[in-house]
């Protein structure tokens, strides 16, 4: 099975992908993954696994306010582990949904997180 074929959807569920996480026949036995990142449910997603020092990309989710002509991604490090936001190994790691969110979206929470007021609407 490819890595691009582990790597979900929208419609993938935390159980579908806690399901492929203890599936020792999808991902354990291939030698090509072995110290590759594990498959990880962020919420919204079911992620890997992935090669070691590679990013995987998922198409952005479909919501108000995002995009999804673009995509979300994941670190894994050269060690197979998944990165959190700060760069650092995580057993979890991160999933950047920034590049999701429309220019409106997202200069909305640049104001919010800088602290600048933001008028009524």
């Amino acid at each position: 099975m490819s890595l691009l074929t582990l790597n979900g959807t929208e419609e993938d569920s935390r159980e579908t992908c806690l399901s492929r996480m203890g599936s020792p026949g999808e991902m354990r036995n291939e030698t090509a993954l072995n110290n590759s990142c594990g498959v990880v449910w962020d919420g919204l997603y079911c992620w890997g696994p992935a090669l070691p020092g590679s990013t995987v990309y998922l198409a952005c989710p479909a919501a108000k306010g995002t995009d999804v002509g673009k995509q979300a991604y994941r670190h894994c490090d050269a060690s197979g582990h998944w990165l959190n936001k700060d760069g650092v190994p995580d057993e979890k790691g991160w999933t950047n949904y920034t590049p999701c969110f429309t220019p409106e979206i997202f200069a909305l929470i640049k104001r919010l997180y800088s602290g600048t007021e933001i008028e009524a609407m």
